[in-house]
Formats: C-alpha cells, structure tokens, sequence
C-alpha cells in the first residue's frame, strides 16, 4: 500500500501497538485519521495510545467528544484500556 492510503497507517500503527511502541503508533493513527478523519476509529486509537504515553488530557478530550450511545461503547472501552 502506498503511503497516501489511510489504510498504510492503520498497518503501520498497530504494528507498532503490537510491538509496545506507542509514541510511533500514535503518529500513524493521527495521520491515518488526517487522510479520513470520517473514520472515527483512527481518533478513538490515537486517543488509546496517548493514555498509554500519559497523555490523560488527549485520551480525555476523545472521550468528552464521544456521544453516550451504545453505539461508542466499545470506543469508549478502547480509551479507557488506553488510561489504565
């Protein structure tokens, strides 16, 4: 896949969320989510690899976005194993 297909990031980043390198996997979810930001799950893993940097203020802001629908249960899941 060439770099300018959203999904190239999505990969990419969870080869690096397999490996435990979630600054570099952080990166590829924000860019993946740059070139379809109508994929609400780039937003939902880039805010579950900032928990896991310690960025609880980002993991945060993603869950204050989500609307409280079951729909947006598991995203909410998602950030929250980010916070652990």
């Amino acid at each position: 896949l060439p770099p300018h297909v959203p999904l190239w990031y999505w990969a990419t980043a969870f080869y690096y969320v397999n490996r435990g390198e979630m600054a570099p996997a952080l990166a590829e979810f924000t860019k993946g989510h740059a070139l379809d930001p109508g994929t609400k799950d780039y937003a939902t893993l880039a805010a579950f690899c900032a928990g896991r940097l310690g960025q609880t203020a980002r993991a945060q802001a993603r869950l204050d976005s989500l609307p409280d629908l079951p729909d947006y249960y598991a995203d909410r899941a998602i950030v929250y194993a980010g916070l652990r």
